[in-house]
C-alpha cells in the first residue's frame, strides 16, 4: 500500500493527525491548500487520507476547501480513500455528520470513502460553554486521550478497517437530522450578521463563510508583520500600508487571530483572548511555502 495524507488546518490539530498517520504509511503530509494550488490533483498513491477539522457541523461541517480539493482530484475513484475528522466537542455530535455529508459529496464525485474516523482534539476557540453535557476542557488532557485515538487508527488504516462502532454512528446522526436543521437556521442567520448581509439575503452558507471576514478586526497593537498574511491557507490576506486587508474568501480557520504575534488579530468566532495552537505545531509550519515565516 502507498499513500499520501493531505490536511487542511489553521490551528495545527489537523497537521499533528495527519503527521502520525503519514508517519505509518511513509512520506510526509501535504497541506490541501499547497497541493489545491497545482491543479488538477494528481498522486501515485494508491491509498487517499483527508484528515480535516468539523466546522459548523449542525451547518454541513466540511470546510469547503475540502470539497474543492476532492472536486480537483484527479482520477480519485480508482484510490482508496479514508478520512478523518477532529473536532473539540463531542464526536458523535460533530465530527461524525461532518463525515458523513463528506460522504454524499464524494458520491456526487463519484467516489466512496473506504473508512471513516474521529478524533477529538481541543477546540480551536476553546469555547465549551454552548456545550449542554460535561465535557473534558483541559487541552493537555484531550491531546493526551488523543494519542491512543490516533494510534488505534493508525492501525486501522493499516489493516483496511472501518472507525469503531460505524453503523451505530450513522444511526445517531439520522435520528438527529431535524435537531440538527432546526440549529443550521441559527447558525446561517449568524453568518449572514457576521458578513454583514440582509437578515432576507438569499446567499446559502457556502457564499456566506468567505464573506465573514468582514467581521474580523485589528487593533492598534497590529505592526504590519504581515505573519497572517503568511499562515492563511487560502492567501485571503494582504498588507497594504502596514496594515492586513481581508479579500473575501475566508475558510474560517482561525489561523490569522491565532498566530498573530501581537494578538492583534480578533476573529469574531473566539471569544476575546482566547488562544490554542496544537503544541507540536509552530507558524512556520502553516507558512504557505513562497511565504517563509
Amino acid at each position: 500500500m502507498t499513500g499520501r495524507v493531505y490536511y487542511f488546518t489553521g490551528t495545527g490539530n489537523c497537521l499533528a493527525v495527519a503527521r502520525a498517520v503519514a508517519s505509518v504509511l511513509g512520506g510526509q503530509p501535504v497541506s490541501i491548500a499547497t497541493a489545491l494550488a497545482n491543479h488538477p490533483v494528481r498522486t501515485d498513491a494508491d491509498t487517499i487520507g483527508i484528515v480535516f477539522p468539523a466546522y459548523l457541523s449542525a451547518l454541513h461541517g466540511v470546510p469547503l476547501i475540502v470539497e474543492r480539493f476532492l472536486a480537483a482530484f484527479e482520477d480519485i475513484a480508482s484510490k482508496r480513500v479514508f478520512a478523518i475528522c477532529t473536532c473539540g466537542g463531542y464526536e458523535i455530535v460533530n465530527a461524525v455528520p461532518a463525515l458523513r455529508n463528506l460522504a454524499r459529496f464524494a458520491n456526487t464525485q463519484g467516489f466512496t470513502l473506504a473508512a471513516e474516523y474521529t478524533v477529538r482534539l481541543p477546540m480551536n476557540n476553546l469555547d465549551y460553554e454552548h456545550i449542554p453535557v460535561p465535557i473534558e476542557t483541559d487541552s493537555a488532557t484531550i491531546i493526551s486521550r488523543s494519542e491512543s485515538q490516533i494510534d488505534d487508527i493508525c492501525d486501522r488504516i493499516v489493516r483496511k478497517r472501518r472507525g469503531k462502532r460505524h453503523f451505530a454512528r450513522r444511526f445517531f446522526t439520522v435520528v438527529m437530522t431535524p435537531m440538527y436543521a432546526a440549529m443550521a437556521k441559527v447558525s446561517v442567520k449568524a453568518l449572514r450578521q457576521m458578513a454583514h448581509e440582509p437578515a432576507d439575503s438569499p446567499l446559502d452558507f457556502r457564499e456566506l463563510i468567505p464573506l465573514t471576514d468582514r467581521s474580523i478586526s485589528v487593533d492598534e497593537a497590529c505592526t504590519g508583520c504581515g505573519l497572517c498574511a503568511r499562515v492563511c491557507p487560502v492567501a485571503n490576506i494582504q498588507v497594504v500600508e502596514g496594515r492586513p486587508i481581508w479579500l473575501h474568501h475566508c475558510e474560517m480557520c482561525f489561523a490569522c487571530d491565532e498566530w498573530c504575534p501581537q494578538g492583534a488579530v480578533h476573529h469574531w468566532g473566539r471569544p476575546n483572548g482566547a488562544k490554542y495552537h496544537h503544541p507540536k505545531v509552530k507558524a512556520k509550519d502553516l507558512c504557505r511555502p513562497e511565504s517563509p515565516a
